[in-house]
């Protein structure tokens, strides 16, 4: 004699206390909290603590599940979690998460446990899922991103993704919070970037330079390129010995002999190293004294203690 068995429906207040001892299963690990601790000067300091090796989690969201047979397949699903990092929990690599949840849809309550594994890194994790009122095992998956720094709610909460693969697959949206963790989402700053206000609009001064001036600052700049080869020539950059560098070498050469040898009024001896050094510092104490004071031709006490000014703010100051 054979009987075929036959499963009955699991009462809605069997599935309801199943899915809260599976909640509170979840919950049963200690929990890292962050304690006050006496500074030197009596004062409290407020410690982090260590993070706990099991981190807490609540999810909340919608569920969509194709599965119910009525008119409303659309409701709530809230449920607890604990991850753990099964690697070093800074990179986020790999990580194993245990779940608990509880839905109500079209009046009715369903509730199950899920074990994932995957990667806060990527953001998706893979795993199974057993449900206690259809009393069978579906795989799953889920993908989670903060969406910003600091997570959505600034706490360090995820958006939240599930998909729940079968017959007819059911999808679940919400978030997930993390629980008992403090500084989640607080131990940087939001943004990655300092919004500057809108600087105003520079206006360029109406100042037209004399004549003499131009003609000044002109000098300043044939001075200073001369001083600059001075110091260093670079007469043979590029060390070739062939005929067309050694060309180049010599016509350097020649032009550093003529610019020596030549003279004039600012230059009678001739376009040595410390005449034209004397020079640029002349031209400099007299172009200042030309904006300040309308000096032609000279300088002027106040422009030299700018031109001097200048020269400390530039040599000690360059940035």
């Amino acid at each position: 004699m054979s009987s075929k068995l036959e499963h009955s429906p699991v009462p809605d207040s069997l599935v309801l206390r199943a899915a809260l001892l599976a909640v509170l299963l979840c919950l049963l690990p200690a929990l890292s909290v962050g304690q006050e601790k006496s500074g030197g000067d009596g004062t409290l300091t407020k410690s982090m603590g260590f993070p706990p090796l099991w981190k807490p989690y609540g999810t909340v969201g919608a569920v969509w599940d194709r599965e119910v047979k009525s008119d409303t397949q659309v409701g709530a699903e809230i449920g607890f979690g604990l991850y753990k990092d099964m690697g070093h929990p800074i990179n986020g690599i790999l990580g194993l998460a245990l779940e608990g949840y509880g839905q109500g849809i079209a009046g009715g309550v369903d509730g199950g446990v899920r074990a994932l594994v995957g990667s806060r890194s990527f953001l998706l994790h893979v795993g199974a899922d057993y449900s206690f009122g259809k009393q069978k095992v579906s795989a799953v998956g889920t993908l989670t991103f903060p969406l910003w720094r600091g997570g959505f709610f600034g706490d360090g909460g995820d958006f939240r993704f599930a998909w729940v693969f079968g017959s007819d697959n059911s999808f679940s949206l919400g978030f997930n919070l993390p629980l008992w963790q403090p500084e989640m989402g607080r131990t940087r700053p939001q943004h990655d970037y300092v919004a500057l206000p809108k600087s105003p609009e520079l206006r360029q001064p109406d100042y037209e330079p004399s004549a003499e001036l131009t003609e000044t600052i002109a000098d300043l700049r044939e001075a200073g390129s001369w001083i600059s080869r001075f110091t260093a020539p670079f007469l043979d950059q590029e060390i070739r010995s062939d005929e067309d560098n050694l060309e180049e070498i010599n016509e350097g050469v020649a032009e550093f002999r003529a610019y020596l040898n030549s003279r004039n009024e600012d230059f009678p001896g001739g376009h040595t190293f410390e005449e034209v050094i004397a020079f640029y510092h002349n031209e400099i104490d007299k172009a200042f004294s030309m904006v300040l004071e309308g000096a032609k031709g000279g300088e002027s006490e106040i422009g030299k203690r700018a031109a001097q000014v200048a020269r400390e703010a530039l040599l000690f100051h360059p940035f």
